[in-house]
């Protein structure tokens, strides 16, 4: 999937220094959580957004991203997906 090949593509471009990390990874989560409400559903979108919190290391940026998936869930309580990324968070 196009999720699948940026997982393959940003670290390189990160690695040359095509890309800044950081603002890459805020606007990559952007586009995702797009995703997310568009279609809850899509198994692909969550997969790469565990990526993009894996690679992250701003407690901040988490912090945003657990309160967009409880926003989600809670418009759409039926989301497994939103249920599953909440519950595998390491919140430490």
């Amino acid at each position: 999937s196009a999720w699948h090949q940026r997982t393959k593509v940003l670290p390189a471009l990160w690695a040359s220094g095509k890309l800044d990390r950081a603002k890459s990874i805020r606007d990559e989560l952007a586009l995702v959580q797009n995703a997310m409400w568009t279609t809850p559903e899509d198994q692909s979108v969550w997969l790469y957004h565990r990526w993009l919190i894996g690679e992250g290391e701003e407690k901040e940026v988490l912090e945003k991203e657990i309160q967009g998936i409880q926003e989600l869930f809670q418009e759409q309580p039926d989301s497994k997906c939103a249920l599953l990324d909440l519950s595998n968070i390491d919140y430490n």
